[in-house]
C-alpha cells in the first residue's frame, strides 16, 4: 500500500504572532492531531517542569518573548515542545495546549495530571480599556488600565448624549450577554471616560471597544 505525504507551505507555520501549532504539527508528523487544553494554570511555571521532568523525550523547544518596558523584564509568552512521541505542548502564561497522536493519550492524561500542580486562581483584573490598533499589518487589541474617575454628563457632553449612555448603560447591564460596546470618534470626545466612570455595576463581564479616528468624516 502506498503512502501519500502531504506538502506543507513552511509560511503556514507561522500566524500573525508566531506559531501555527496546527500547522506545526502536520508538518512534524504528518498527521491531524486530537487536541487537549488546560487553562488557568501558572503557564510559565508548568513549562519549567516540564521541560526538566521530560528533558529526555523532548526535541526541541521554541518560544515567543517580549519585553515589557513598565516591568522591565522579559515576559514569559507563547512557548512550544515537539516531543519525540508525536506530541506538541504549548504554553502560555495561563494555559496549555496539547496536540498528540491518538496512540499517546495515555500520555496526555498523565500530563493534565501532572499539569493539576499549577492550577492558579484567576486573579481580579484592574479595570481596563481596549483600543483597536494597526500592528504589523494587523488589527489587534490594546489593553489599557484605567482609573475610576466622576463622570458629569450634563459638563462633559452634548445634551444628545444623555440617551446614548442610557443605551450603554442597558447594554452593558444585560444579563447573560457579552455586553460588547464599540465607541468611536474623534481624540477628545470622552470615548475613554464612559467605561471609568465610577457608578457602573457593569465592568465584571463586559468588553468596551474603542476605535480612534484620525479625521473627521467626509
Amino acid at each position: 500500500m502506498e503512502t501519500q505525504q502531504k506538502i506543507i507551505d513552511t509560511n503556514n507555520i507561522f500566524s500573525g504572532r508566531y506559531l501555527n501549532n496546527r500547522a506545526l504539527y502536520m508538518y512534524s508528523f504528518n498527521s491531524v492531531p486530537c487536541i487537549g487544553y488546560v487553562e488557568q494554570i501558572d503557564g510559565e511555571r508548568a513549562f519549567r517542569a516540564v521541560k526538566e521532568k521530560y528533558a529526555s523525550m523532548i526535541v526541541s523547544i521554541h518560544s515567543y518573548r517580549f519585553y515589557r518596558r513598565k516591568k522591565m523584564n522579559i515576559e514569559f509568552d507563547e512557548t512550544v515542545i515537539i516531543l519525540n512521541n508525536k506530541c506538541i505542548l504549548e504554553f502560555d502564561g495561563w494555559y496549555c495546549e496539547m496536540l498528540y497522536d491518538y496512540s499517546s493519550s495515555d500520555f496526555v492524561k498523565e500530563m493534565v495530571e501532572f499539569l493539576k500542580d499549577f492550577k492558579e486562581r484567576q486573579k481580579r483584573k484592574p479595570l481596563e480599556i481596549n483600543l483597536v490598533v494597526r500592528d504589523a499589518g494587523q488589527m489587534q487589541l490594546k489593553s489599557m488600565e484605567i482609573k475610576r474617575t466622576k463622570l458629569d454628563l450634563d459638563l462633559y457632553y452634548e445634551d444628545d448624549f444623555i440617551k446614548t449612555d442610557e443605551i450603554i448603560r442597558k447594554r452593558l447591564d444585560k444579563k447573560n450577554d457579552k455586553g460588547i460596546v464599540l465607541l468611536h470618534g474623534l481624540p477628545g470626545t470622552g470615548k475613554n471616560n464612559i467605561p471609568a466612570s465610577p457608578d457602573r455595576k457593569d465592568q465584571k463581564e463586559s468588553a468596551v471597544f474603542i476605535i480612534q479616528c484620525c479625521r473627521q468624516p467626509g
